[in-house]
């Protein structure tokens, strides 16, 4: 159904499958690993990744101001179609999705 709704070519219809026929992948993100660069969020079809900023994580510069805060992103599973573009955006190897591959 997620599918459906985000295909551009509106090329894709619903057909009754057993919910046991398959699994979506789920993103998973690694915490230590994620840089923060947005990539995976601008990757994704489904809107499912925003940039969240991390309160706390701002850097003092020269001038004595304080800079922007780092982000981390983060998933909304209930949207995310399992298509692994996030995974093959993700530069730094910060998101895990069981069965897809580079």
């Amino acid at each position: 159904q997620k599918c459906v709704v985000v295909c551009p070519e509106k090329a894709l219809t619903m057909v009754e499958v057993y919910e046991s026929y398959f699994e979506m992948p789920e993103p998973k993100l690694v915490l230590d690993s994620c840089t923060g660069c947005g990539a995976c969020a601008r990757a994704c079809p489904a809107d499912a990744i925003y940039m969240l900023e991390m309160p706390g994580t701002e850097k003092v510069l020269k001038d004595g101001k304080k800079g922007k805060p780092k982000k981390r992103a983060v998933f909304v599973l209930e949207k995310c179609v399992g298509c692994g573009r996030c995974f093959k955006a993700c530069k730094f190897e910060a998101i895990e999705m069981p069965g897809v591959q580079m």
